[in-house]
């Protein structure tokens, strides 16, 4: 079902839990698999911009097996036009016990991008690996949008597993785009860094050369030759240019704690 997955949205972070030795790592963003009816808007949607959840993955390096499969809850609400797949997850670190922190981060709702550090805990969470939930397909996906069972995948039967917010990074003045780098320095001491994408940013363009500085490429769609077909005008290009100033540098924070990490829990 990992091979459903949204392009440049594979498993953007990954870590091993020192209590079990297991990795755990997660799909950026929602599946990608078509779309289907969407119970919010009657409409049929695309799966990747409106399913509930995107999955966590937990493997055994020994034998190299996956052990289980989880979901990770999203407020399409949250995000910029209701869309689940504006979310993106950055990176994760592992404080034991099946007790993480999550970079969650995306366009928001009320404009601009936000970088949230989340508290995660597994305990409890439906294994979504079991037959009932037809794991080697999206219809779990489908069902969390349909409001309904999918080929008797019921979303309704799915206990997430529990998150909340630790920090929002943005209202103690982080700046760039992409939080995407976490490391555990020590038991109160988080290490973060962003992802400047090489400096460069893509950039949508009209045929006079204005820039369309509101473009999706994510809506665009191409034909074989790369001339947009959907989305936009066909007239218009696509461009990689220089980012903005407070996007390019690499930045690297330390944050300390008032207490150790794993002592904090999700309410």
């Amino acid at each position: 079902v990992l091979a459903l997955r949204r392009a440049n949205r594979g498993m953007e972070g990954m870590t091993i839990d020192p209590a079990s030795d297991r990795i755990h790592a997660f799909l950026q963003s929602p599946l990608s698999d078509g779309k289907t009816r969407y119970a919010v808007s009657g409409k049929d949607e695309k799966i990747e911009r409106f399913a509930r959840f995107l999955r966590w993955i937990e493997f055994d390096p020994a034998s190299g097996a996956t052990v289980r499969m989880l979901a990770y809850p999203l407020d399409g609400a949250e995000y910029a036009d209701g869309r689940t797949g504006n979310a993106k997850l950055g990176d994760v670190v592992a404080l034991g016990s099946d007790k993480f922190i999550v970079i969650e981060q995306g366009e928001s709702a009320g404009g601009g991008i936000v970088n949230r550090l989340m508290l995660v805990e597994l305990a409890g969470a439906t294994d979504i690996l079991a037959p009932a939930f037809n794991p080697a397909t999206s219809d779990l996906e489908k069902s969390s949008m349909r409001d309904e069972p999918v080929h008797g995948a019921d979303w309704s039967h799915v206990t997430p597993l529990k998150k909340s917010m630790l920090l929002d990074l943005n209202a103690i003045g982080w700046k760039a785009e992409k939080a995407e780098g976490l490391a555990l320095a020590d038991e109160r001491t988080l290490g973060i860094t962003n992802d400047n994408d090489f400096g460069m940013k893509t950039r949508v363009f009209d045929a006079k050369g204005a820039e369309l500085a509101h473009a999706d490429v994510t809506n665009f769609e191409v034909d074989a030759q790369g001339n947009i077909v959907a989305g936009s005008a066909p007239t218009d290009r696509v461009r990689v240019a220089k980012g903005a100033n407070h996007e390019r540098p690499l930045t690297l924070w330390l944050l300390r704690f008032d207490r150790p990490l794993a002592s904090y829990s999700v309410p």
